[in-house]
């Protein structure tokens, strides 16, 4: 084992990974994205239910109904 591998190792298994500023930079990051996603698709998704409303879920495109069918499966599931 290289003295890199174990020097990484002993980081993991101490969390030393876990305290390093840089680390909580990219995690919080990583979920101001997802919040934003979240965001996005909730407009998106108001959007193309006015659209149906309007319209009649006829007028969906193949994309669109795929959205709302990814995008109800995540709602269900927490995400």
């Amino acid at each position: 084992m290289s003295a890199g591998a174990a020097v990484g190792y002993v980081a993991v298994k101490k969390g030393g990974l876990l305290k390093n500023p840089l680390w909580s930079f990219f995690k919080q990051r990583r979920a101001e994205k997802s919040r934003k996603r979240e965001i996005q698709d909730e407009e998106y998704a108001d959007q193309l239910f006015a659209k149906i409303a309007r319209e009649g879920i006829g007028s969906l495109t193949d994309r669109e109904r795929r959205f709302l069918d990814d995008y109800s499966r995540r709602k269900r599931n927490g995400y």
